[in-house]
């Protein structure tokens, strides 16, 4: 799963709106995480809904002042407990399946006035959940001198404060890469300042249950903060695969909707222009329509087998044996899916449909892999090397 957290500055803004399109269509997310909108939801709602995310939760500005957003997309189960002006809080069911854990957006308040109540509410929150908890935005604090490059050196820490719940809660900050520092006051010279004021950090539960998790922030354009994003398994190299269209996404109707949005965009130039770009139109649109709706084949088979399951230990009453048989049929579905995904990734022509065999097929795909796949290559000091990025070398020279 992959979590946005982003200290806009305010959205009223075009180029802030220009921003976070392209950082929503570059990085994927499934949760984002806005503070500091400076506007009522109804102003960013339909940009929102136009880069998928369909579930929204907030917290209005005051005035001009603060703004909460949290936006999750379909496939992510997440259930929003509490809210305040700082802080949003919710349970995510979704990942692990098997087991819920917290999660706390969070929008620091700049006064210190206000920091007393606001770290008695996120102990306050620690104390009243058992699981895995993480904690992850703006917190508009500099916990260590580590965290702080120019101005003022920060004032020792006292025995009580921030770091002192912390330490209580038994939560742990998560590794980054990238920028040390994720604001700054964009002045020149020796008036420069920069800080580490956005941050995510995790308890021992949380982090058991996502070992690899990490942190990456990335280059702020229209705000003074970094937008930073957690990946709970990791950051990993995104290679991006050759286009191949699914002869399974026919079997879903909303298919041919795709095709149809692709192609009734409006496009200037000569009708080959046109047509080429409509070709890789369609091939974006059914991308995006395979992570968002379609999703993962097998995924979605473990998840009717535990459905049903499930209903098959409840009373056998009228309701629960029309949900069985309901389930039976999607499960059926999906399973012709399988089969037809199989059969098309093997190659394999002369099986008629009608006699798919789901090991028969899985098997010829992965003997026509290894027949592919190079292990081992030379480089030009004779020398042999293996591993993907090794062997990439390689190609590169």
């Amino acid at each position: 799963m992959i979590l946005l957290s982003w200290n806009c500055c305010g959205l009223a803004r075009a180029s802030a709106k220009r921003a976070l399109r392209a950082l929503i269509k570059d990085i994927g997310p499934d949760i984002i995480f806005l503070s500091e909108t400076k506007v009522p939801i109804d102003k960013i709602k339909k940009i929102l809904n136009s880069l998928n995310f369909y579930f929204l939760d907030f917290v209005n500005p005051r005035g001009k002042k603060g703004g909460l957003v949290v936006g999750w997309k379909i496939g992510v189960d997440l259930e929003i407990t509490s809210k305040g002006v700082n802080m949003i809080n919710g349970l995510i069911f979704s990942d692990p399946v098997n087991e819920p854990w917290l999660v706390s957006f969070v929008y620091g308040p700049p006064s210190r006035n206000d920091r007393g109540p606001f770290w008695e509410a996120v102990e306050k929150v620690g104390d009243a959940f058992s699981g895995g908890w993480l904690c992850v935005g703006d917190f508009n604090y500099v916990f260590s001198q580590a965290d702080k490059n120019g101005g003022r050196p920060i004032a020792g820490s006292s025995s009580g404060g921030p770091n002192a719940v912390i330490d209580k809660n038994g939560l742990i900050y998560l590794n980054f890469s990238g920028n040390p520092y994720t604001w700054s006051n964009r002045r020149e010279g020796l008036a420069n300042v920069k800080e580490r004021l956005d941050r995510a950090f995790a308890n021992e539960r949380w982090r058991f249950m996502f070992p690899r998790a990490a942190v990456q922030h990335v280059l702020a354009s229209s705000s003074d903060h970094s937008p930073i994003i957690l990946h709970t398994e990791g950051e990993q190299r995104q290679i991006r695969r050759p286009f191949k269209f699914e002869e399974a996404w026919t079997r879903d109707e909303t298919s041919f909707f795709v095709v149809e949005k692709a192609w009734k965009k409006n496009l200037n130039g000569t009708p080959m222009f046109k047509v080429c770009k409509k070709i890789k139109e369609t091939k974006d649109e059914f991308r995006r329509w395979n992570r968002e709706w379609f999703g993962n084949i097998q995924t979605k088979i473990r998840e009717k087998w535990n459905q049903l399951e499930q209903i098959q230990k409840e009373e056998p009453t009228q309701e629960n044996l029309e949900k069985e048989a309901s389930i039976n049929l999607e499960l059926h579905e999906w399973l012709i899916r399988e089969e037809t995904l199989w059969r098309q990734k093997s190659r394999t022509k002369w099986l008629p449909a009608a006699e798919l065999n789901t090991k028969f097929f899985h098997l010829s795909t992965i003997v026509r892999r290894r027949r592919n796949a190079i292990d081992f290559l030379k480089n030009q000091q004779g020398n042999w090397v293996s591993g993907r990025e090794a062997i990439g070398m390689c190609f590169e020279e």
